[in-house]
């Protein structure tokens, strides 16, 4: 028994160790102009990002069963970066504008919220989480809906680009907080980077 004791000891103090060196050797994530790990040349503090819906291209929301409830064939997210990331933090995007334009129904932002950026292990990519975000639309169905993303959404992928063309591809799940009987709704649209212009952009690894 003394023995078993003794060996159930050092497993739990092995664990311990391995805990704290995981910890230790945890990344986050950063925006880089290169593929560098760790990154030589971030995306600093301060700048200023824009993304328009790609040229030739809807952005759309669709009830779960794939029925149409919207079309934009315009619009526009600007931010930002209020957090440039580090090795325990993710990058972080103070939303300055999420609008459309030229829609069959028209959807009005009413907490623009902040973009969260999680690097894709193995990638120059990341989850982008869309926190605190609400937004507001007016159904010819379901008349006035608001949508939310409360704590954080999974709104889709940042995809990065050497060439300065990194694309915003928004495919996510939201759910009403406002109406009655309004659905949840399939969030598709496809931004790609204006601001700052022919700017490699990698998301990477602290």
């Amino acid at each position: 028994m003394k023995y078993l004791k003794m060996l159930g000891l050092a497993v739990i103090a092995a664990l311990v160790v391995a805990a704290f060196a995981g910890a230790g050797s945890a990344s986050a994530t950063v925006l880089c102009k290169t593929t560098t790990t760790p990154c030589n040349s971030k995306w600093t503090k301060g700048t200023q990002v824009e993304f328009n819906l790609r040229a030739g291209t809807s952005a759309t929301w669709k009830d779960t069963s794939g029925t149409s409830l919207k079309t934009c064939t315009g619009g526009k997210w600007k931010g930002e970066i209020i957090n440039e990331g580090s090795a325990t933090e993710h990058v972080k995007i103070k939303n300055t504008e999420i609008s459309w334009s030229s829609c069959t129904v028209a959807t009005v932002s009413l907490k623009l919220g902040e973009l969260e950026i999680q690097h894709i292990t193995g990638t120059d990519n990341g989850t982008m989480v869309l926190k605190n975000a609400e937004f507001t639309t007016n159904d010819f169905f379901f008349g006035d809906c608001s949508y939310g993303t409360g704590a954080g959404v999974d709104i889709g992928t940042l995809t990065g680009s050497s060439i300065g063309d990194s694309i915003m591809d928004i495919n996510g799940r939201l759910g009403p907080v406002g109406g009655s009987c309004c659905p949840d709704v399939v969030w598709v649209e496809e931004f790609t980077i204006t601001v700052p212009k022919e700017t490699p952009l990698f998301v990477r690894p602290s």
